[in-house]
């Protein structure tokens, strides 16, 4: 009798842990949209995120803060197009970078909502502001930004959102190297690397061309970030072809269809948007930092014990370059012609 008691209350106790996990399923299931953000919700570790559990002072979550925040500006925009001032735009445009900072399974639209507002910001400000909108976007010091501001007179959009991705890439390559005793799961890196390979080729041949406001230097940039990844990526097999097809056609005109949009678009704004979207794909996995043991076995007398070069700090730096990285494609795209709808990047 004994027994059949003690069985009794395990089934019992089975019972109620079943029906918690259920529950726990379907208010992750009605609270978010996809797969991909029901998972994040609930705890599981995705987009090099590391700590997703900290309150704000008030108690809620810093995740659910700025998801909340930012969808209510982004609400306030799209109901007040004729009406928004620069102030709202920076101000979206900071809340959804809290976003893809804090938020797992978020990174994606937050992205391209904060790659969308930057670009409004640089295209609803006069010429002569121009610089200084760049300073403030861009981050770029005075010398910086004189380059950038008399690079390209006649598209200052176009010369900022290129200081904004030779900032990028900078970021991005000092991250990686600072950070050379950690990698990173292989294959969303390896599909970065792609990314960036398959875009390099594209800009050398239009380099090559001679086509104006496209040097090498682009290409160069983007061959770069294709190494760092593979650099910087776990063991697997390498993704990038190094030459890719080019319709004659399109090298003849200079622009292609694009399958989003539907228009003939410039191939260089094609290639940054294409190379955005695969990045954005690639970050919506799960990515999980570990020690490189064949560098760690050479260090240097840094002390990287400390917490400058620990795992999770190495993990933030690493989201925050990758952050810049694909929005600074997003915004070249936008320079070079693509339409700025954030429908076709999120489609």
């Amino acid at each position: 009798m004994q027994t059949l008691y003690v069985l009794l209350k395990a089934v019992r106790t089975n019972a109620k842990r079943s029906i918690k996990i259920a529950l726990k399923i379907f208010v992750c299931a009605l609270l978010t949209p996809t797969l991909v953000f029901t998972l994040a919700s609930c705890g599981t570790l995705q987009n090099i995120h590391v700590d997703h559990t900290v309150k704000s002072n008030s108690g809620e979550n810093i995740c659910a803060k700025a998801y909340r925040l930012a969808q209510k500006n982004q609400q306030f925009i799209e109901n007040n197009v004729n009406n928004v001032s620069t102030s709202d735009l920076e101000s979206s445009a900071k809340e959804w970078e809290t976003v893809a900072q804090q938020c797992p399974g978020r990174l994606s639209e937050s992205i391209v909502y904060s790659a969308k507002a930057k670009w409004e910001i640089l295209s609803k400000e006069s010429g002569n502001n121009k610089s200084k909108i760049a300073e403030e976007i861009a981050g770029t010091s005075d010398e910086e930004n004189a380059y950038a501001s008399t690079e390209n007179q006649e598209n200052p959009e176009s010369s900022i959102t290129h200081q904004l991705e030779r900032n990028a890439y900078i970021q991005f390559t000092k991250t990686v190297k600072h950070y050379n005793n950690f990698q990173w799961t292989h294959h969303p890196l390896a599909s970065a690397a792609a990314a960036e390979d398959q875009l390099a080729f594209i800009l050398q041949t239009l380099a090559a061309k001679k086509v104006p406001g496209l040097p090498l230097e682009y290409s160069d940039m983007a061959s770069t970030n294709a190494q760092t990844f593979m650099n910087t990526s776990g063991k697997g097999d390498d993704l990038r072809k190094k030459i890719y097809e080019i319709p004659s056609d399109a090298l003849e005109s200079g622009k292609a269809q694009d399958k989003a949009s539907g228009k003939d678009l410039p191939i260089a704004a094609i290639a940054y948007m294409d190379c955005a979207r695969t990045e954005l794909t690639a970050f919506n996995q799960i990515i999980v930092i570990e020690e490189n043991k064949t560098k760690s076995a050479s260090k240097n007398n840094r002390n990287e014990t400390s917490y400058e070069y620990s795992a999770v700090q190495a993990h933030k730096d690493f989201k925050d370059a990758v952050i810049k990285l694909i929005t600074s494609r997003l915004l070249r795209a936008y320079a070079l012609g693509y339409p700025a709808d954030t429908n076709l990047v999120l489609k």
